[in-house]
């Protein structure tokens, strides 16, 4: 099995870190979670989900990886005539 470089590595963890970090940064303290009504903490978790999101997909777009590397041709798959 071929190894793989460490620019690949880095390619594919880094989006997951930086939205980690962006889960964590925005999300708030302890004290907000205990002691927020419900409607809070449903705003709260929408606006945690959607910047997570906005950060994976911009640090993938900020590594290079484009809309076309994620289409998938399998290759036990005969091209159609």
């Amino acid at each position: 099995m071929a190894q793989a470089d460490s620019s690949t590595s880095t390619r594919s963890t880094a989006p997951s870190s930086f939205t980690g970090r962006a889960w964590a940064a925005i999300a708030g303290p302890t004290a907000f979670w205990l002691g927020a009504t419900l409607w809070e903490k449903v705003l709260r978790l929408a606006w945690v989900c959607a910047a997570g999101a906005a950060a994976y997909f911009g640090a993938l777009w900020l590594l290079g990886f484009r809309l076309g590397d994620f289409s998938r041709v399998d290759a036990a798959t005969p091209p159609a005539a």
